[in-house]
């Protein structure tokens, strides 16, 4: 797996996933033999301290999981099979007011709306093309491998749902992937009975306009009209959310010394260690996590864009030897420093 990446969109902190999402992810391991607990003890995520409905996990811990060397070349098709279990109730409160749109197309004009409350990581636009509506999906992640995952389970659980509000696939008239077209198209074709095809530039699923003009069987009014409300309420308080984790991410980031001294940290923060490790335990976070992250980040960052020393960099990241810092390098990137700089110099 690839190291982290983002854009500048992207907060390794921010809400992520939903944890009815995650969920069905474990359900899709589980199924292909992987150790679930060692999973999500590895990402630091505890599904019983998490709600069903509201929880979320981070970006940070997404990727921890994903990241896992647990996970072999499998990983490639798990974004279909996790999309390919979504159903309506999996999305929430966004599921049940879609359904309560007055027409199909008002459905997934709604869907996209707020998606937001249920993972920050994909856009879903609705564009218009002539006989067509593309339901399309973007990424602000970086990283190739997650990315494909999001696009994955986007496409699949799109398809799903257009099947939930139609009753059939005769609106579905083809999906798109934004990536090449694998060797084995095996999994492609056990869930999609229209067009494939790859290599454009987002990945999407296209409606046939004609079907999503007609009133839908499952509108009605006055649960659209609450449901709505309460996406609204809910979409305004996880816009003013700022979590702790995202607070000491900031932190660790800009001042490296603090990796090496919690309490400082803390006192910065207005609490004792032991307050802070107990309400980042409380999100999902662990803070030996968001230190190892951080001295990831600059680390590379460091290595790549500036001709320091080895001696140097370890030096300014906190490290008193050289040889621990080379020890941990090896941990986060499989490879020493030295090795590091060079490869990415070629890749350059």
């Amino acid at each position: 797996m690839d190291k982290l990446q983002l854009n500048a969109d992207v907060s390794p902190a921010q809400p992520a996933f939903s944890m009815s999402y995650l969920r069905l992810l474990m359900e899709v391991l589980n199924e292909h033999g992987y150790n679930q607990s060692r999973l999500l003890a590895d990402a630091a995520i505890d599904l019983r301290s998490q709600p069903l409905t509201s929880g979320f996990v981070s970006f940070f811990q997404l990727n921890q999981l994903l990241s896992s060397p647990a996970l072999d070349d499998d990983f490639y098709n798990l974004g279909l099979a996790v999309g390919q279990k979504l159903t309506i109730s999996s999305h929430g409160i966004i599921g049940h007011l879609a359904m309560a749109g007055k027409t199909y197309l008002e459905s997934f004009q709604l869907f996209a709306r707020y998606i937001k409350l249920r993972t920050q990581l994909v856009d879903f636009n609705v564009l218009y093309e002539g006989a067509f509506v593309k339901t399309e999906f973007t990424t602000g992640v970086n990283n190739p491998q997650i990315q494909r995952f999001l696009c994955d389970s986007s496409v699949a659980g799109s398809y799903n749902l257009c099947k939930a509000f139609l009753g059939s696939e005769k609106a579905i008239h083809s999906v798109q992937f934004n990536y090449p077209e694998p060797k084995d198209l095996t999994p492609y074709h056990e869930i999609f009975s229209c067009p494939i095809s790859f290599s454009h530039q987002c990945a999407s699923v296209v409606l046939d306009l004609s079907y999503l003009t007609e009133v839908s069987d499952t509108a009605n009014e006055l649960m659209l009209r609450t449901a709505q409300q309460q996406c609204e309420t809910l979409l305004k308080e996880l816009k003013a959310t700022e979590s702790l984790t995202d607070k000491v991410l900031a932190l660790l980031l800009a001042t490296p010394e603090y990796c090496f001294n919690q309490q400082q940290l803390a006192e910065c923060l207005g609490m004792s260690s032991r307050t802070l490790r107990r309400k980042l335990s409380a999100e999902s976070s662990r803070y030996q996590d968001l230190v190892d992250y951080a001295l990831k980040e600059q680390a590379s960052s460091y290595l790549n864009n500036t001709q320091w020393s080895v001696e140097q960099i370890a030096e300014l990241l906190g490290y008193s030897d050289t040889s621990n810092f080379n020890k941990a390098f090896k941990r986060w990137f499989g490879m020493g420093p030295k090795a590091y700089r060079e490869a990415s110099v070629r890749e350059s």
